[in-house]
Order: C-alpha cells, then structure tokens, then sequence
C-alpha cells in the first residue's frame, strides 16, 4: 500500500453512507465516482481496492477522476476541508486544488448527504434501469415538455409575481454576469449557459451583485427550458462582505419550473447583498434558461 492508497482507504472509512451508520464501501466508492463523471456504469470495486493497495493509481490525465473523488468523499463526510484534499492529491504527487476545483468540491457542507436535504433533486437517472422505468422516465420528460410548451403560449403562465431582481435574457444583458468559467451563448428563443473551463468539466457563472430584503422577496425562481444529457446544474448563494455561500440546489438534471426559497436556506432575514453562482458541470454541456429572478413569495 503506497501513501497515496492509505490515504484514499483513510477518508473512505471516515465517510458516512446515508442511513447505514458504516463508511462507504469500496463498490459504493466506484458506483458515485462514475455518477459524477457521468459514466453509464460506476468504477468497480477492485478499481477503488487496486488505488487503495497500491496497485493501480489514477492517472495524472484523468483530472476528472481525481476531483470526483475528493467530491464524493467531500460529500460522504470523508473529508471535510481543502487542506486535507490537497494532503490526499500530495499523497499521489498531483497538485493541489486550484480555486475553481475547490469551489466545485466544496459545493456542499461537510457530512451533509445529498438524500438528507428537502431542496435538492433526486440522483441522476440510472442508466440501467429495466425498459419498464425507462419508459416510464419517458413518459414524464414527455409530460415536462407540454408543461415548457403550455408555459411557451401562455396556457398556464404561474401569473406575475414582483420581483427585486431579474436576469435579462431577451434581450440578454451581459453586464448582468461575470463568466468566470462558463460563457453564455446568446441564442433565440433562449440564451443558454455553456461550461467553458479548460482546467476541469464545471464551469461557473456570477452574477452582479444583488441586494433584496428577503423577508419580502425570499425566491429564487428559475425556469429551465434545455438541458444536455449528463448536465448537472448547481445554484449556490455567495454573500462577498461574509465570505458566507451555500449551494441552495444541487446537481438539477431535467427541465422544469423551479422555485427556491433562498431566505430559509441560508438562514437570512432582512436585507443581504449576494451574488447567485450558477455551475454547469459536464464538459462543454450547456442548459437554456428563459426565467431567472429574485421575487416575492
């Protein structure tokens, strides 16, 4: 076992599986690594056993391998701070985190699984379901479509709501955003968000500053019109004069309306001045938006 082995195998068994009370196992380990590189199959367990004993080690190339692992064990409670990502990279000689990859690494609190909060989406679509489930997700995306369509004409439009804040999509403001390292594309019937991050697979996009009283205005509303295969969307709060952020949904896959009370989620009254980041993951994937506001309950 090789110090890099010993430390993937020392925060795997510092990680916590959801309802379980145990450490992830080596096949759990692999089946999330390969949901997060959206593989079709997770990494086997003697993939995860073979970097653990020394065997095998991840290539210097497959950055992408390399920061799915530190995120699942980041989410799992394995490992809780940068440093000790960095400790885990070292041990295999890659280098350390740059600001982008520990952004996205670090997207939620330490111990905090993805099941346990109410905001989040359920996990990506399993590839290998039976035909029946498979026709059945169909189905659904076939539904979610009339409904983008009912939106399109007008037929059940949620009705005005007052907003403090709201992205400029048609026409599309770019003065709005600062397109660290997603870009958007600028396209009819809706602007789409592109990850554009030649260092790694996610990419981000800051918006100007927005200052609200969330005690009057505490949604975030959001309409997802596309969204690529394998695309995940991660919505996150900053609030500069705090350093204070918080992913307030995570890993979005499939089209839909969306509504996020952002007070309750950040466990904010009156009035903050916060940017909303918005991170595509999936390399050069890209979702369309035709809503996006801070408004009122």
């Amino acid at each position: 076992m090789n110090e890099f082995g010993r430390s993937v195998r020392k925060y795997r068994l510092q990680s916590d599986f959801p309802g379980t009370g145990q450490p992830l196992t080596q096949g759990q380990l692999g089946e999330l690594i390969g949901q997060e590189l959206g593989l079709d199959a997770g990494l086997s367990a003697a993939a995860v056993s073979d970097w653990e004993r020394g065997k095998s080690t991840i290539n210097v190339r497959e950055r992408r391998t390399l920061i799915s692992l530190l995120r699942v064990l980041h989410r799992y409670g394995g490992l809780n701070t940068p440093s000790e990502a960095n400790e885990l990279l070292e041990s295999g000689d890659y280098r350390s985190l740059n600001d982008t990859e520990q952004s996205f690494v670090f997207t939620e609190t330490a111990g905090q699984h993805p099941a346990e909060s109410a905001q989040k989406p359920g996990p990506a679509p399993d590839k290998r379901r039976t035909p029946v489930l498979m026709m059945a997700a169909l189905i659904i995306l076939a539904m979610l479509g009339l409904a983008r369509a009912a939106w399109v004409w007008g037929i059940t439009d949620p009705g005005p709501k007052t907003a403090v804040w709201q992205a400029n999509l048609s026409p599309f403001d770019r003065s709005q955003w600062n397109e660290v390292s997603a870009q958007w594309q600028v396209a009819k019937p809706w602007p789409s968000l592109r990850e554009n991050n030649p260092a790694s697979y996610f990419g981000k996009a800051e918006s100007e500053l927005i200052t609200a009283n969330l005690d009057e205005y505490p949604i975030l509303h959001f309409r997802v019109a596309t969204i690529d295969p394998n695309t995940g969307l991660t919505f996150q709060v900053r609030e500069p004069e705090t350093s204070t952020e918080k992913n307030v949904l995570v890993n979005l896959t499939i089209i839909g309306d969306y509504r996020v009370n952002i007070a309750a989620a950040m466990g904010w009254h009156g009035t903050h001045s916060f940017t909303l980041n918005i991170w595509v993951s999936g390399e050069s994937r890209s979702a369309a938006f035709d809503l996006i506001r801070i408004e009122a309950k």
